[in-house]
């Protein structure tokens, strides 16, 4: 952990968590290019949502670490056009959300007619 970080976690411990979203917000900003790119492609979109490792065959992931695909806090919504996604897998991502952060990503509206969530 930088010095910096730790002087914040010493002299302000409960901004902790609002420091670190705002470190990741920052981070996730050049993604938001490959979400428009994915939503303008002619290939359907297929979202592992939570999955650390680079999607396999036509599968995108999103999560929070460097190796996936998209780098994105699913915490907050994620930039995609109403009904453009055609699949959904989740595996191990509900339990490190809130009830509430949980709720808000099991109602977005992304997800195309006859699109399936796994």
């Amino acid at each position: 952990m930088g010095r910096f970080r730790a002087k914040i976690r010493e002299k302000l411990p409960f901004t902790t968590e609002i420091y670190e979203f705002a470190i990741a917000k920052k981070g996730m900003f050049p993604f938001k290019k490959r979400f428009t790119a994915l939503s303008q492609s002619s290939n359907a979109i297929r979202l592992d949502l939570g999955g650390a490792d680079p999607g396999t065959g036509e599968w995108t992931s999103v999560d929070m670490t460097l190796q996936c695909d998209i780098n994105w806090d699913l915490r907050l919504p994620i930039p995609l056009p109403s009904g453009s996604v055609s699949k959904i897998y989740s595996s191990h991502l509900l339990e490190h959300l809130t009830y509430d952060q949980g709720q808000g990503l099991l109602r977005t509206r992304f997800l195309g007619r006859g699109g399936q969530r796994k």
